[in-house]
């Protein structure tokens, strides 16, 4: 199956979320329940925030915080790197394997639609090789059709060449005549 848009891979899952102002404990509670390794914290529908297990181990246990004391806000990551829905799979694992991360928001107008995680992606190499063409393709297409003017860039003025040291003639010895 290939897989035009991110949004192909996670639809039809259930969004879980949670709001800044629910507790860490709430928050393990729901990911337990829902085996999932991130929520996506949201302020309505709006994006905020993202809540990983590794937030929780490092944020919070690894500081001895109390669970049911903790708000989400404290301790997520705040403004996560996200994608929009259309956008090609193959962008999303680069800028998954550029950043080092695990989890990818994905968002339509800003509102979350789920999470990208390490574990969606295609055991199919093949598969995402497809995909990667594919999406080379419309990119090359897309430039074809819409010829686009590019920026100039003004250079940087060229300094003037350094002269070369000259080679000095060393000062005779008294008594010796050059040769």
């Amino acid at each position: 199956m290939v897989f035009k848009h991110v949004f192909d891979l996670i639809k039809g899952r259930e969004v879980v979320s949670l709001s800044p102002t629910d507790t860490v404990r709430v928050a393990i509670d729901r990911m337990v329940a829902c085996r999932v390794d991130a929520i996506l914290v949201l302020d309505r529908t709006l994006l905020v925030g993202l809540f990983t297990g590794r937030d929780l181990l490092v944020r919070v246990v690894a500081k001895g915080l109390n669970p049911d004391e903790v708000l989400l806000r404290e301790v997520m990551t705040t403004d996560p790197i996200s994608v929009k829905w259309n956008r090609p799979l193959i962008h999303c694992l680069k800028l998954m394997f550029t950043h080092h991360f695990r989890h990818l928001p994905i968002i339509r107008d800003g509102h979350a639609l789920g999470i990208l995680t390490c574990r969606d992606l295609p055991a199919d190499f093949s598969a995402l090789c497809r995909d990667w063409k594919e999406a080379e393709k419309d990119a090359k297409a897309e430039k074809e059709t819409k010829p686009q003017k590019e920026a100039r860039v003004p250079r940087e003025p060229k300094l003037p060449k350094e002269p070369k040291p000259r080679k000095v003639a060393k000062p005779h010895k008294e008594g010796k005549a050059p040769k």
